[in-house]
């Protein structure tokens, strides 16, 4: 009877692993595709998804990182329909994780609702693989989930070798920080909760690493009524957006969204610019997706796309039934 050899598979995060291959197998992306998007060598890729198991030997957690940050992004572009692009408050946000990390603090980004924060961070995520991106929630905001996160994406399980309690497994990531190379980046900010703030800040103070905090005004708030969490929040910038960012940025949308747009993409990113004040590019989206739906419709056969445009100013708009 033949034995089959014994492989070295080396640890990872199973779970996160297992959607990878999910991602192949359900939907058709390659490999390839996978390394070409988070910018990681193909034979890396193939060895961390090897039907074996992870059979890379080097930085696990640091091409994990890069991995998550793809994925991240894709499920904000799937969501919205609109690939994302290197935007002014992308742009932005690198420059300000750039200092944090240079200088080994604290900050704060406050940009208004709809500047691009969220796309901005994914974008910076998946071209800074030293950007560890936790994108916030509700229910992730919490000490137990921020804490929960930090020990996965660094690979802290529970293993004999450090225990299995919370004070073990924060002595044994502390030691893997400081032998990471990684800046904290926290988009939506201002739904951390004032445990999740307090724990942060004692992983920075073990660490040194910088780590920026991205949120709406409610993150002044959120990060002011604490004298330790404030004393530390010394470095605060806003994100600013001019009217040829907001300009570029729609155009981009109604190109993504309306493929067919043609002759008409100059008017009609011109009547979207005036729907969102400048600013508010969910309500483009809505807008666009709403044309989109009713060009569908044998009813509005040979209406051009203003005319949709104003069809769908009605907020309930919808194609009718043919």
């Amino acid at each position: 009877m033949e034995t089959q050899a014994l492989v070295k598979t080396y640890p990872c995060d199973a779970a996160f692993r297992e959607k990878l291959i999910g991602l192949i197998t359900t939907e058709g992306i390659s490999r390839g595709e996978m390394a070409r998007r988070s910018n990681i060598n193909p034979a890396i890729i193939s060895q961390y998804l090897s039907d074996a198991g992870n059979l890379y030997s080097g930085d696990t957690a640091k091409y994990e990182r890069r991995l998550r940050a793809w994925v991240e992004r894709r499920e904000i572009e799937l969501l919205a329909g609109v690939a994302t692009i290197k935007s002014a408050a992308a742009t932005q946000l690198k420059s300000f994780a750039a200092t944090v990390r240079r200088r080994r603090i604290m900050g704060r980004v406050i940009g208004e609702a709809g500047i691009g924060k969220t796309r901005g961070c994914a974008w910076l995520g998946e071209q800074d693989a030293s950007c560890l991106v936790y994108f916030v929630t509700k229910e992730s905001g919490t000490t137990e989930a921020v804490r929960g996160a930090l020990f996965r994406r660094f690979g802290i399980r529970g293993a004999k070798s450090y225990g299995h309690s919370n004070v073990e497994k924060y002595a044994e990531l502390i030691k893997r920080l400081r032998d990471a190379d990684v800046t904290f980046v926290f988009d939506q900010a201002h739904r951390l909760s004032q445990g999740a703030l307090h724990f942060l800040c004692e992983v920075w103070n073990d660490t040194r690493h910088g780590m920026l905090f991205v949120g709406t005004d409610r993150l002044l708030d959120v990060t002011t009524r604490d004298e330790q969490i404030a004393s530390r929040m010394l470095y605060t910038r806003a994100l600013v957006m001019t009217e040829a960012d907001a300009r570029a940025l729609i155009e981009h949308q109604v190109a993504a969204l309306l493929p067919e747009i043609n002759g008409e993409l100059k008017a009609v990113t011109n009547l979207c610019f005036k729907l969102s004040e400048g600013r508010k590019f969910r309500d483009v989206e809505m807008r666009l997706n709403d044309m989109a739906d009713l060009a569908e419709s044998k009813h509005n056969v040979g209406k051009n796309w203003r005319e949709l445009f104003a069809q769908a100013e009605d907020a309930a708009a919808v194609a009718p039934e043919d």
